[in-house]
């Protein structure tokens, strides 16, 4: 019994470990798509004083102008050098915008982007993981792509009525 339990434990942190890098290469397709539409080109800082200067250049340039979506596709390019910045102000301020979008304007697809952006960048945010299903999958009624902010969403933070929504919505289609 001891070792069947371990197996579920490692199966359950590969299947979260996945979902985490679905909702990262998601980010990085929507901040690459953002940006095209303005073109201009996403690309990955190399070194530290490049992401710096990502940081202080272009993300911080496009926040104080209010163009907060095209900020955080640039700060998805310091991924690797995140610990830079205090991400989780650029996280809650993205949260806050498509709580906006969702509640305030019925802008599904604007949210969603806000939500993916904020959850690629911070894959443990409760907040950015629940925007992501909430939209994705009841404003949206795509279930199937909530499914991995819903399965990392339950893991971090368990118990949320949308997470046991969509994660029993898509087990009752799989049935």
């Amino acid at each position: 019994p001891g070792d069947n339990n371990q197996m579920n434990t490692s199966g359950n942190e590969n299947r979260i470990k996945e979902c985490r890098t679905v909702i990262r290469e998601k980010a990085v397709e929507v901040a690459g798509e953002l940006m095209f539409k303005r073109g201009l080109k996403f690309k990955f800082a190399d070194t530290e004083e490049e992401a710096k200067l990502i940081c202080i250049n272009q993300a911080s340039r496009y926040y104080q102008d209010n163009e907060y979506e095209l900020g955080f596709s640039y700060l998805m390019q310091i991924e690797q050098f995140k610990h830079i910045i205090d991400v989780s102000v650029y996280v809650k301020g993205l949260c806050q915008l498509g709580d906006h979008y969702y509640y305030d304007k019925g802008d599904c697809e604007k949210a969603l982007i806000c939500f993916q952006l904020a959850a690629g960048i911070d894959a443990k945010s409760p907040e950015a993981l629940h925007g992501a299903v909430i939209v994705s999958g009841q404003g949206l009624f795509r279930c199937d792509e909530a499914l991995p902010y819903a399965i990392v969403a339950d893991h971090v933070k368990p118990g949320k009525n949308a997470e046991k929504y969509i994660l029993g919505k898509l087990r009752d289609l799989n049935e």
